[in-house]
């Protein structure tokens, strides 16, 4: 598994850095690495573990400049190294290996801090200036991959993973704040995590320490490099040159790459676009008994592009021991059921490939998601007279517990976008919030984050701000964490082509009502663009998320699962109502609603008892063992 961990110490009396992190690199490795190296002084402490992507034998980590004075670790991938490599050698530079992390340190000696805009890749950097005795942490312009933070008095604890800083000593207390965002949202949107004290460093930014002091600055910025074109058929014929350069580049492996297909549009994109490289070899997850097979679409696409392709039918047997392991690896907790499909495919890839391709991002560039529909309607229907909306909005009162804010939404749109984004995207609402939390004023201290987004975002037409927010939120919170803590779980690297960096500004700058048309349609403008390149049975087929069948979980065992933690003993009793969640569980018995959110509070109550009341420092036994058993799995 691929990851670092570290100590910064701000002042000659702090608390020196551990003399070794190999044991505390432990737990961020789930079949152990390919290689462990670090760098340990009297002002910074760095271990990493390995899991190698290009020179399998040459590429361990740290790499240093030629004087040997700056270290680099990198836990991604910087896709353009090859490029970078060649104009540093013409530069003077001399390299000792084929490793893409060597030209960090090489770029940091031509330009110093300003050489992370010069990277297109998936990264979280580490860069240790022995000289300066500068440590620069960097995250990349999207936040595909993790860093987080934990600043206590002396030094500033830094890693890739949540428990990785608990293993280093970060206090392990839940943040009450953290917690409500994540029952509302599913996720805790950056900087905050579950865990007080620790927070994620934000996407497109650095750490710097030095002398003492601690400096954290933006070094990309979105909008200030969307460069709208405006000609059609100009930016379609852009978009598929950067698409097919994408996944060129991300195709480049010293070992043997994959695709994650669902039978989606996205990912059957992406297959295609890998297919004109290469035939790929394909992955599939279907759950047995589910109401939803997306099977006979991605047949379909695997006939077209001539994949090796291997589908993993699943039952619900063991789901337990399955989502105690999901719960373990998600780490910093993302409430998506998801989570075991993504897990599931991993974990069989990791059989064959080591990288492995994933089609996220389609949705937050092309207006995938239902609530981008919903702007365009309610701008038409705030025509329609108070008289008649009203009597409308409280019957549907009767069935959705948000038609309050529906309303005030509707009265207020599109002056306030976070209301109505809310409104479609969040799992609960403030009554339910109002008796399931204990203890606290709950000031919703989550939504100034949220709405700093929102203001980022007014600026857009109505489906823009929803997709300004999907980006900055759902996709970095939940999306991405979620793709990232799955595959590396499994030793495999998860990589997102329609995520480089020069997609997302492109297709920034389209507007909303081209990308739904009207009457509006969930990729409307990706539907008429891809015709001819997908088969045609998936063009007017209808969207199917990716997340696990989570009612007919719960109607089948998990229900059990959580009336057992919430009949144990736990810390988390100071923060939860317990009688509240069981009155909801007997209510989604009767009537199947509240499945989503039960099944987070259940991976909450799971979290909390591996990562608080129970915590060793090692990973519980169901994390250990294999997620899918040899004869489960089909190809």
């Amino acid at each position: 598994m691929c990851g670092f961990l570290g100590v910064a110490a701000l002042d000659p009396a702090s608390t020196p850095p551990p003399a070794s992190l190999r044991e505390a690199c432990e737990i961020i490795a789930h079949r152990g690495p390919n290689g462990f190296g670090e760098i340990v002084t009297d002002a910074v402490a760095v271990g990493f573990r390995r899991l190698s992507i290009f020179d399998l034998a040459g590429g361990a980590q740290p790499l240093w400049n030629e004087a040997g004075d700056v270290a680099a670790f990198l836990n991604g991938e910087v896709f353009n190294f090859r490029e970078l490599r060649r104009d540093l050698e013409a530069a003077g530079h001399r390299f000792r290996t084929n490793a893409d992390t060597e030209v960090l340190p090489h770029l940091y000696e031509e330009h110093g801090l300003d050489l992370f805009p010069r990277l297109n890749g998936m990264f979280a950097i580490v860069i240790w200036d022995s000289r300066r005795r500068r440590l620069a942490l960097a995250r990349d312009p999207l936040g595909i991959k993790p860093l987080y933070l934990a600043r206590q008095p002396g030094r500033i604890l830094f890693g890739s993973e949540l428990k990785g800083l608990f293993a280093l000593g970060a206090e392990r207390r839940v943040s009450p704040e953290g917690l409500e965002a994540y029952l509302t949202l599913r996720y805790c949107p950056e900087p905050m995590t579950l865990a007080e004290g620790v927070e994620k460093l934000p996407a497109g930014c650095m750490l710097v320490v030095e002398d003492g002091r601690v400096q954290t600055r933006r070094w990309y910025d979105l909008w200030s490099r969307v460069t709208p074109e405006p000609r059609a058929e100009a930016r379609r014929e852009r978009f598929f040159a950067l698409l097919a350069d994408a996944v060129r580049l991300q195709l480049e492996a010293d070992v043997p790459v994959g695709v994650q297909l669902s039978g989606g549009l996205d990912s059957s994109l992406l297959t295609g676009a890998a297919a004109a490289v290469r035939a790929p070899e394909t992955f599939f997850v279907r759950f047995a008994g589910s109401r939803v097979d997306e099977s006979p679409y991605v047949r379909a696409v695997v006939s077209a592009t001539g994949a090796r392709h291997h589908e993993i039918p699943v039952s619900e047997e063991a789901l337990e021991e399955r989502i105690e392991k999901v719960v373990w690896f998600l780490d910093d907790l993302v409430g998506d059921s998801a989570a075991v499909g993504s897990l599931l495919i991993s974990e069989f890839a990791a059989r064959s490939v080591t990288v492995l391709l994933s089609g996220c991002g389609g949705d937050e560039l092309f207006a995938g998601y239902e609530h981008h529909l919903l702007r365009p309607a309610l701008a038409w229907l705030r025509r329609v007279p108070g008289l008649l909306r009203r009597p409308a909005l409280a019957v549907a009162g009767r069935f959705h517990e948000g038609a309050d804010l529906y309303a005030a939404a509707l009265d207020r749109f599109p002056r306030d976008p976070l209301d109505l984004y809310l409104l479609q995207t969040r799992q609960a609402y403030p009554a339910t919030l109002a008796r399931y939390l204990r203890g606290r004023d709950r000031g919703d201290g989550w939504r100034s984050l949220v709405a700093e987004k929102a203001r980022a975002a007014s600026g857009r037409d109505a489906v823009g701000q929803a997709l300004s927010l999907d980006l900055t939120l759902y996709l970095r919170d939940q999306l991405l964490p979620l793709l990232d803590r799955t595959t590396m779980a499994a030793s495999i690297e998860g990589r997102v082509p329609l995520l480089d960096h020069r997609l997302v500004e492109l297709m920034s700058g389209v507007s909303g009502s081209d990308l739904v048309g009207w009457p509006p349609r969930k990729k409307s403008l990706m539907r008429r663009w891809i015709a001819g390149r997908v088969p045609d049975a998936l063009l007017d087929r209808p969207k199917q998320g990716f997340g696990g069948p989570v009612a007919r979980w719960l109607h089948h065992g998990l229900d059990a699962r959580l009336e057992r933690e919430l009949a144990a003993p736990g810390g988390w009793r100071d923060l939860l109502d317990p009688a509240e969640v069981r009155r909801d569980l007997a209510a989604f018995r009767r009537t199947g609603r509240k499945a989503d959110l039960l099944f987070s509070v259940l991976l909450f109550l799971m979290w909390h008892r591996a990562f608080i009341d129970e915590w060793t420092g090692r990973p519980p036994a169901a994390a250990r063992r294999p997620l899918l058993p040899p004869e489960e799995a089909a190809s």
